[in-house]
């Protein structure tokens, strides 16, 4: 799987490819190969790895396709991404999509932890407030 990890818990962040997942200690940790340098780095707990931009533009169209929203990207939302700015506009559909999706994956969480898996699934419940003039 192709993904950025944080090199040697340095901050910076470079392609690599994990290679290996070991789940010694109860939590996973990963050995990612780096292409760029012909580089192994083993032991990277899971906050050191993180998807590549290719891989959250496939995770944000599928979180749309399964909202039945568009991306609703517009230019000063991709400007206002571009410079780092968190605070964009965002249509009310989108939160409450957000959360019919996380009201889905709680059903099949409980399905799935009926089968007493070694490490059940729990899921984070979310409110929206919508605070109106």
């Amino acid at each position: 799987v192709e993904v950025e990890a944080n090199y040697q818990d340095t901050g910076s962040w470079y392609p690599a490819v994990v290679k290996a997942v070991a789940e010694d200690t109860g939590k996973p940790s990963y050995t990612v190969w780096y292409p760029d340098d012909d580089e192994t780095e083993a032991g990277l707990p899971e906050t050191s790895l993180r998807l590549n931009a290719e891989q959250k533009q496939k995770a944000a169209s599928k979180a749309a396709a399964a909202t039945g929203l568009g991306t609703g990207s517009s230019e000063a939302e991709e400007e206002a991404e571009e410079e780092g700015d968190p605070l964009v506009e965002v249509p009310p559909g989108v939160y409450f999509g957000d959360v019919e999706l996380q009201l889905a994956c709680l059903d099949y969480a409980e399905e799935f932890n009926k089968f007493k898996p070694p490490k059940p699934v729990e899921i984070i419940f979310c409110h929206i407030l919508e605070l109106l003039p």
